[in-house]
């Protein structure tokens, strides 16, 4: 018993888990609906190349052998044992697997064909590190090809895949397919399934929910589908049913060209695309030509001992004691604006302020702020030390990121564009142009309210919606992905209109809830029927309107995200 756990916690590390039943039947079931409609073919091979203890196997196996044992086939149980392959590089769980099909078969052990190895590197791949049992050559175990390949990978993603398995594994692994080193485990078998499967051949894989995105996206559906791939049914996330705290996603594709009708989600579709939605948004668009203000991402400071105010920073009576010997300090205490002040504080009041030394040598800041300088030489300096090469080499004074560029752009304005990088919602707002805004904030440079009736409404959030990746329940919006792909529509007088009244209507909804923006969004997306959340969605519907009329588009649904994405591909340079 002993063996037997740490053989699970092992397994665990590596990013597998045993799957439950009923989401073994959510994937495999349909593929086994199509492949025994009719009987079953004498050259059907279901294939799991992770097999684990067998139960996707077992789930096929029991499948098949009574759709035999309805054809009168003698011994179907034994016979079915002929249509399944599983494999695994865990010997713990390959035994299980066999045993398991053994007796459910009451078939000697041998029988059942469970291959302990590597299913991931061939035969002739070296295999530096950990020594592997064997690897498996599946041109020689399935000569004609699998008829289905199906399974729940192990996930590990970039950095822990190093970890798990080592610098020199992890890196025959990339060079196996000349895949990503950042890719996630998953990727790499939804590979190897698309080389098993024979053509008109089905895979059905539990991957991980970040599949859709960023680099496992780009070397994973995006570069297997529409060829040799066709996506025909997806869960873009569901919660696992079992123990492990995670999501995932469900995928099932055929190999080739079909007419069979998709679902996605659970409801039909006319396609699906690499990025699992029913648009035509497989990739990320190139940057658009039409000329738009510039975006940044706020500065990173890198050290926590730059703020003063909770949580984090130094107590900002501090502040005052400094102050009574440096006549110059409020040149260099400014608010402090982060992606959680913009989303959860009322009315957006930076909560803390940051000690801001951006150009000035380590000479002059001695000179000029003394105080200020050996408060932070106790703070910051010894933090930075600890941090990369990168890090620890740059002015231990000064913010790791200053953003020259940003600050350069907005100085000239009254106020700029803002919205946090991180959020449920996306909630773009007007701020001063005298603070701080931290990493976790985009910044748009520009007054023009223009400008915030373009990235405030409906039709912006379904495209950053759909080119953004998340991270835990938020979208991560990158501007070179979401905002200079965007199709800015048209200059129309009536989106500025629309745009000042629904900032006023927004700002004054704010006031009477005491709701912060995220909240507030929150509850106009979700329906919340108060007075005060209504006003906003009718000022946001106001909004859509004049976008889509200053588009020409007014027979499109500004609710119908996939139109929406489609549309806007479509859309015209300015």
């Amino acid at each position: 018993m002993h063996e037997q756990a740490t053989a699970d916690v092992q397994r665990e590390r590596r990013g597998a888990h045993y799957t439950p039943a009923e989401l073994v039947a959510e994937v495999v079931d349909p593929v086994l609906d199509v492949l025994l409609a009719d009987g079953v073919p004498d050259d059907l091979v279901v294939v799991d190349p992770a097999c684990g203890a067998g139960a996707f196997l077992l789930h096929t196996h029991a499948r098949i052998a009574a759709r035999l044992a309805a054809a009168r086939v003698p011994e179907p149980d034994l016979r079915a044992l002929d249509h399944v392959i599983g494999a695994d590089r865990d010997p713990w769980a390959a035994r299980l697997a066999r045993l398991a099909l053994a007796l459910r078969a009451d078939a000697p052990l041998h029988r059942p064909r469970i291959l302990l190895g590597d299913a991931l590197l061939g035969p002739t791949t070296p295999r530096p590190g950990p020594a592997v049992p064997g690897a498996i050559d599946w041109s020689a175990e399935l000569p004609a090809g699998a008829t289905a390949v199906v399974g729940n990978p192990p996930f590990l993603g970039g950095k822990r895949l190093l970890t798990v398995l080592g610098a020199d594994a992890a890196e025959a692994l990339r060079a196996r397919r000349e895949l990503s080193g950042n890719v996630d485990l998953a990727v790499h078998f939804l590979h190897l399934a698309a080389e098993l499967v024979r053509p008109g051949g089905h895979v059905a894989l539990v991957l991980t929910d970040t599949i859709a995105q960023g680099e496992n996206h780009r070397f994973g559906l995006a570069a297997l589908t529409p060829e040799p791939l066709t996506l025909l049914r997806a869960r873009t996330t569901r919660p696992w049913p079992g123990d492990a705290h995670v999501n995932v996603a469900l995928v099932h594709a055929v190999r080739g060209p079909s007419q069979a009708p998709r679902e996605l989600d659970g409801r039909p579709v006319s396609r699906i695309s690499s990025r699992l939605r029913a648009d035509r948004l497989d990739r990320v668009p190139p940057p658009r030509p039409e000329p738009r203000p510039d975006a940044f991402i706020g500065c990173d400071i890198k050290g926590t001992g730059f703020l003063f105010g909770a949580p984090h920073g130094h107590d900002p009576a501090l502040l005052d004691a400094l102050a009574a010997d440096d006549p110059h300090l409020h040149e260099v205490i400014r608010p402090y604006v982060t992606g959680r002040t913009l989303s959860r504080v009322p009315g957006a009041v930076p909560q803390r302020q940051v000690a801001d030394l951006t150009g000035l040598d380590l000479d002059a800041a001695q000179a000029r702020h003394p105080g200020l300088l050996k408060l932070l030489a106790e703070a910051v300096r010894a933090d930075r030390l600890t941090r990369s090469p990168e890090v620890a080499r740059a002015p231990w004074w000064q913010f790791w990121r200053p953003r020259p560029a940003l600050r350069a752009a907005i100085a000239p304005l009254p106020r700029c564009l803002v919205a946090p990088v991180v959020a449920r919602d996306l909630t773009f707002s007007w701020q001063p142009t005298d603070r701080v805004f931290s990493h976790k904030v985009l910044v748009v440079a520009t007054a023009d309210d223009h400008v915030l009736g373009a990235l405030q409404c409906s039709l912006h959030r379904h495209w950053a919606t759909a080119l953004s990746s998340t991270l835990g329940a938020g979208l991560n919006y990158a501007p070179s992905r979401c905002y200079r792909t965007y199709p800015m529509p048209p200059r129309d007088r009536a989106i500025a209109a629309a745009a000042h009244r629904f900032d006023q209507v927004r700002s004054a909804s704010s006031s009477a809830s005491n709701l912060a923006l995220g909240p507030l969004h929150a509850a106009v997306r979700t329906g919340d029927r108060r007075p005060e959340v209504q006003a906003v969605r009718d000022a946001l519907r106001d909004l859509d309107a004049a976008v889509l009329a200053a588009w020409g588009w007014t027979d499109l649904d500004p609710d119908d995200a996939s139109a929406v994405v489609d549309r806007l591909l479509d859309a015209p340079s300015g």
